[in-house]
């Protein structure tokens, strides 16, 4: 049978549950609340859009409500133009994607992304070093750079020096080839895409449906997981008393275990001061003989 104070136990244990799978679902909900674009992770495209050279760069941000077909309409129009794709990263709610196309085919892109989306912003940067490129003056400057390097491999023994010589060489001869290959694309143009996703709207109805499924989901976990706890916790006392543990105090928790030994101590010492007290008749040797030499003195004075 189950005792009040199992009973109070059970109803505290109870009440904390659905507080917590409460606080769980209304943070869950906040995480989610409508109107909000997320942020996709840019930071390796932003490094191969910067680092990357040619003469007229676009960045356009873009954010819909309606991904799948925004993502869509854009695909069709890079699939239908001339292009050269350098990056490309599909998310669960972005897009991200960087192409060399013609600079005629831009206005194509952008009336694709506008029937679906809306763009944010639209930047165009240009990188100065390919202005005013002389290709014939930058690819003698790398043929000499090679035959500067083909020299110092062929000493068997290098200094500290040509060792630092040959490094900063190799520098310079890869800056050099990305140069003269950046120009190649001296007509194109490098298109860096952001489509972001919104989280789409639910009406009140459903967010309220959503909201209860979700607290009836984290109840039932926290449910489980404190039954799993709790026989998991009895599962290790038996081990341990199994084992030959005998003091459980810690285990057992306040209030159970570790009153049992100060039952046993105070049953043990209950006869000195509690429980059943000791008749005790004191005998006081002194007295005794005062008293006997007071009745011999009266017996010697009697006539």
């Amino acid at each position: 049978m189950i005792t009040s104070n199992t009973k109070r136990r059970l109803r505290r244990v109870g009440i904390f549950i659905t507080f917590l799978a409460l606080a769980v679902t209304v943070f869950q909900m906040y995480l989610k609340q409508d109107g909000k674009p997320t942020a996709p992770n840019i930071s390796d495209s932003d490094i191969r859009f910067n680092d990357a050279r040619g003469i007229n760069k676009v960045r356009i941000d873009v954010t819909s409500k309606q991904l799948v077909n925004t993502i869509n309409e854009f695909r069709s129009v890079i699939k239908s133009i001339d292009h050269d794709k350098i990056y490309s990263k599909d998310e669960t709610n972005s897009g991200i994607y960087i192409f060399h196309i013609d600079e005629n085919d831009i206005d194509l892109c952008t009336d694709a992304i506008r029937r679906t989306a809306t763009i944010q912003s639209q930047t165009v940067m240009a990188d100065t070093s390919l202005i005013n490129f002389d290709e014939v003056a930058v690819k003698a400057n790398l043929v000499s750079k090679e035959n500067q390097r083909d020299h110092l491999n062929r000493l068997a023994i290098r200094s500290d020096a040509q060792n630092r010589t040959m490094n900063q060489l190799n520098n310079e001869i890869l800056e050099l080839r990305q140069k003269i290959e950046s120009y190649k694309n001296i007509d194109k143009v490098m298109l860096y895409t952001i489509i972001t996703g919104y989280i789409p709207t639910k009406s009140p109805v459903s967010s309220i449906k959503l909201f209860v499924l979700s607290f009836l989901k984290y109840l039932a976990i926290l449910f489980i997981a404190t039954v799993m706890i709790y026989y998991g916790a009895k599962l290790l006392m038996l081990l341990l008393k199994l084992l030959g543990v005998k003091d459980l105090g810690v285990l057992t928790g306040y209030g159970y275990g570790q009153y049992s030994g100060y039952k046993n101590y105070s049953g043990r010492y209950s006869g000195y001061g509690y429980g059943n007290r000791r008749k005790v008749k004191r005998i006081y040797k002194d007295k005794e003989s005062s008293q006997n030499s007071v009745e011999s003195h009266e017996e010697r004075s009697t006539p």
